[in-house]
């Protein structure tokens, strides 16, 4: 459950640190510090935590590399933390993977409730992918279905990557059988 969450927590500045991770195992977190990106490295592959906070200037190894290596191999979300408000870091960060992103100065309080937001939407897509019949019932808009990918929002469909050009008479009839996916569609709910 939720006391159990690992949290690996990689900032050099043990001003920030100290009593954030305090605070964190206050409320039950199991937390990992990490002093510089390679550090960063190495204890995400070794402990695989639950969450990773990476502060984006780090010695070594900055907060952007350790994201981006981190993302190539593994899909922990990873919550960005930095000094500096620029636009410019939030939009990076989010391109490069991180799932969130805080400025500093920030709370605890503010912090955990991010941390707790993160491992909500992990736990609902993976219960998501555990019933299949969920992917149409899912709030997001794209289905993919084998070879097939149907963007709902944009009218989209395409087949191995490839646009598609249907009709709108064949685009409703798809969206049927997709609704109706795993349950037989009488010819009358055409």
């Amino acid at each position: 459950g939720m006391a159990d969450e690992t949290i690996l927590l990689a900032d050099d500045d043990p001003m920030i640190v100290d009593p954030l991770a305090l605070q964190l195992r206050r409320e039950g977190f199991t937390v990992h510090i990490a002093v510089d990106g390679e550090d960063a490295l190495a204890q995400a592959r070794r402990v695989t935590p639950d969450v990773v906070l990476l502060d984006i200037m780090m010695p070594k190894k900055q907060g952007w590399e350790v994201c981006r290596e981190l993302r190539a191999e593994s899909d922990v979300p990873i919550i960005m933390l930095t000094a500096r408000g620029e636009e410019m870091d939030r939009i990076l960060g989010l391109e490069l993977g991180a799932d969130d992103y805080l400025t500093k100065p920030f709370s605890a309080r503010e912090l955990i409730a991010r941390i707790r937001a993160v491992l909500r939407r992990v736990a609902m897509d993976s219960a998501r992918q555990a019933s299949p019949a969920a992917e149409t019932a899912s709030d997001d808009d794209v289905v993919q279905l084998g070879r097939v990918t149907v963007d709902r929002a944009r009218y989209q469909v395409a087949v191995d990557g490839e646009p598609v050009h249907l009709s709108q008479r064949e685009y409703s009839l798809l969206m049927a059988l997709l609704d109706a996916q795993g349950a037989a569609v009488k010819r009358g709910d055409l």
